[in-house]
């Protein structure tokens, strides 16, 4: 989970970069109001998920319990951002106009996560069970230290 996390976060700066600085530079909003707040919102959200995934990674590739907490923590927070930007989409508001306007390329560097393997959310929802199912027995053993390598799992 590790090396995917860490190989997900850069493909996710790879998509994000590119949209973000055609968006802030290259776009006429066409009359939307708000957009580029909107746009900006979203991107740094999206910058804390992929370091959350990206600080997660790299403490699973080096073997700590606190990288199966980070990527959970992640993996939430992604989904419910999800949801949220579903929700703000049904409103009839203006800035409902400005945040379906932006998701598209707003979202980029959390499309990766979400899309990988091609069904939505998949990833954060199967590696999370995944990691967590691991860490349930990882405390069934006798011999409990505080890394993954100590559980019998190198």
């Amino acid at each position: 989970m590790g090396a995917i996390d860490t190989v997900l976060f850069l493909a996710g700066l790879y998509f994000l970069f590119p949209a973000a600085r055609w968006a802030l530079l290259g776009f006429n909003s066409i009359g939307i109001p708000g957009f580029r707040i909107a746009f900006l919102v979203m991107t740094a959200i999206n910058l804390i998920l992929i370091s959350l995934y990206v600080t997660a990674g790299i403490k699973l590739l080096r073997l700590r319990k606190s990288g199966i907490t980070i990527h959970t923590v992640a993996s939430i927070l992604l989904i419910a951002y999800g949801f949220l930007i579903s929700l703000i989409w049904g409103m009839n508001l203006t800035f409902s106009r400005s945040v379906a306007a932006s998701t598209g390329i707003g979202n980029m560097g959390i499309a990766p996560f979400e899309f990988a393997f091609v069904v939505p959310d998949l990833y954060p929802i199967v590696s999370t069970l995944a990691l967590l199912i691991i860490r349930w027995k990882m405390t069934d053993t006798p011999t409990q230290t505080e890394s993954i390598a100590g559980a019998g799992l190198r």
